[in-house]
């Protein structure tokens, strides 16, 4: 673990065969773990994403105590590593279960729904604002009399 954090923070030539003998037989294992729940192939954007994800769940808990601790100090006391692990794949199996069902969901992500709002705008024949902006709208102008 130690090992893995200085090499991270400063490479050195040790930093390849680390990645070749453990972080990426780690990724592919998980990454074909993740496709196969989802029926989607190892190497998609969203499954690598994914597999980053879980892993970084396990390293922020692994690698940062101290600062869990100063943030959570109450939490911190009663974190035991298979209570850790439940709740990041708990947490991680609700995302993959999205990953599959979004192929066949119409918005499923932010940049998503900007689209879709901008396609119904344009197909509607006009453009009209987000329900927040014209209530900023409305607060900012002063009204007509």
């Amino acid at each position: 673990r130690i090992l893995m954090a200085r090499e991270l923070a400063q490479p050195s030539p040790a930093l390849d065969p680390l990645i070749e003998t453990v972080g990426r037989p780690l990724h592919e294992r998980l990454a074909a773990l993740i496709a196969e729940m989802t029926g989607r192939e190892p190497d998609d954007d969203e499954i690598i994403l994914a597999t980053c994800s879980v892993v970084g769940q396990c390293l922020y808990h692994v690698q940062h105590q101290s600062l869990i601790h100063k943030l959570h100090p109450r939490l911190h006391r009663k974190l035991e590593t298979e209570r850790i692990a439940d709740q990041i794949a708990e947490f991680s199996l609700a995302g993959i279960r999205a990953l599959e069902h979004a192929a066949s969901a119409p918005v499923t992500r932010r940049s998503d729904a900007k689209v879709h709002r901008k396609r119904e705008r344009e197909e509607g024949g006009g453009k009209t604002a987000s329900p927040g902006r014209a209530r900023k709208r409305s607060r900012s102008k002063p009204a007509a009399r």
